[in-house]
Formats: C-alpha cells, sequence, structure tokens
C-alpha cells in the first residue's frame, strides 16, 4: 500500500454532533478518499498510521474530537477497518496566523496556494502503512 493523502474542505464534525451531521460529513470524507484512489483500489487489511490536521480560520475545535468520525468514515474506503489504526497522529493549526511549512506534503502546500486570498478551514488526512513491530 502507498500512502493516500487528501484534503477534505469545511469545518470538521465532532463526535459530539448530530448523526445527520455526522454521517454528512463522513460521506464528504469518504468522497474525498475515493477522488485519490483508482477504480480497482484494493481495501488494505494491514496496520496503518493516520495523519490527521485540522487548518481553521475561526472555529477551533477539540482535536479529539474529530479524529473518531474521520476515521470511521475510512472504513470499507480505504482499509477494511478502523481497528487496523494503530498509530494516529492528528494537529491543528490557525490559518490566520503565520505558518512555516517544513517537509509539508504537497497536498497541504497546494491547498494553501489556493487559498492564500481567501483562506477557509480544511482537513488534510494521509493513511500509510506502518510496521507494528517499531514504534514512531
Amino acid at each position: 500500500m502507498a500512502t493516500t493523502e487528501f484534503i477534505v474542505s469545511g469545518i470538521p464534525i465532532s463526535t459530539q454532533a448530530s448523526s445527520r451531521s455526522k454521517m454528512r460529513w463522513k460521506g464528504d470524507v469518504a468522497a474525498a478518499a475515493l477522488a485519490t484512489l483508482s477504480e480497482d483500489h484494493a481495501l488494505v487489511a494491514d496496520p496503518v498510521r493516520v495523519t490527521i490536521v485540522y487548518f481553521y480560520v475561526s472555529t477551533e475545535l477539540d482535536l479529539d474530537n474529530i479524529i473518531k468520525p474521520i476515521v470511521d468514515a475510512l472504513n470499507e474506503v480505504i482499509y477494511v477497518d478502523d481497528f487496523q489504526v494503530v498509530n494516529i497522529t492528528a494537529a491543528k493549526r490557525d490559518l490566520s496566523g503565520t505558518l512555516v511549512l517544513t517537509d509539508a506534503p504537497p497536498a497541504i502546500i497546494e491547498r494553501l496556494g489556493v487559498t492564500a486570498d481567501n483562506p477557509q478551514d480544511f482537513v488534510f488526512v494521509a493513511v500509510e502503512p506502518v510496521n507494528i513491530g517499531t514504534l514512531s
């Protein structure tokens, strides 16, 4: 499995949101992931690491509350089940401040370039294989 990276536009939904809102958000996450995958991609059955970075303008959310809906949305889209997620890295960054990008993935750089004049909330997600014999 190669690393899958994608951007989801908008403000992420918290685990505390209504069922309807969570379903809509999960659909947005799944659609963004599917847009980066080939039609014949196979679901990953091995352990994975998920990286989530929430870039926000004015809606700062509790980071821990936005992780689960994103990870759940990728069930049967990228991996078989979220029990395969053995590492999670999550962060949030304020777009109204100064960002220093060091080794940022191309998807983030592209998105920030597109919205430089009118920044809008978005979430970067990466799913990559991980060797469960190592901790990083």
